[in-house]
């Protein structure tokens, strides 16, 4: 579960959000900013419908381009945090370019990065890295809500062996 942040019918028009995308509305822009859109999973941690941590589950669009081996990601419980949901937060989808189809980009640019962080989270997770994993999710909340800071993605700190970069 999310808060609508898009006019009704969006979907139809793509799964990823591209920069300035004009489907955004202006309060789903805030509630995305700020990351408030997000707080309805937390009904789906109480039903265990999701893990507090772990892979975050994909739009069936993009699952039908996994290879053999990405499926994998599919084997546990999504989560609501995990390190690919970290790395590519709202600065990475910014970075799309705006004259490019964002579908295309994601699947070609970015998705395959994003699936080799939560699998390799997948093979060697441990309490280490779960906490590394929530500190790094309070800091991009942090950011989201008191202000974004130019610098280094919160996981670069918390990255370590298990978490590789994209």
């Amino acid at each position: 579960m999310k808060f609508r942040t898009m006019v009704h019918g969006a979907d139809r028009l793509g799964g990823i959000t591209a920069p300035n995308d004009s489907r955004v509305t202006r309060l789903g822009a805030y509630l995305r900013r700020t990351k408030l859109d997000e707080l309805p999973q937390l009904l789906n941690l109480l039903t265990g419908e999701l893990t507090l941590i772990g892979p975050r589950a994909e739009v069936p669009q993009f699952v039908a381009r996994y290879t053999t081996q990405q499926y994998e990601v599919l084997s546990v419980k999504p989560g609501i945090t995990g390190p690919g949901q970290i790395y590519y937060t709202t600065d990475q989808a910014d970075s799309i370019p705006t004259e490019v189809a964002a579908d295309d980009y994601y699947v070609e640019h970015l998705l395959g990065p994003k699936l080799r962080m939560d699998l390799d989270y997948l093979r060697r997770r441990t309490a280490r890295s779960d906490l590394q994993i929530m500190i790094a999710t309070v800091a991009v909340l942090g950011r989201a809500l008191f202000g974004r800071r130019a610098g280094r993605s919160p996981l670069d700190s918390a990255r370590g062996d298990s978490l590789p970069s994209a």
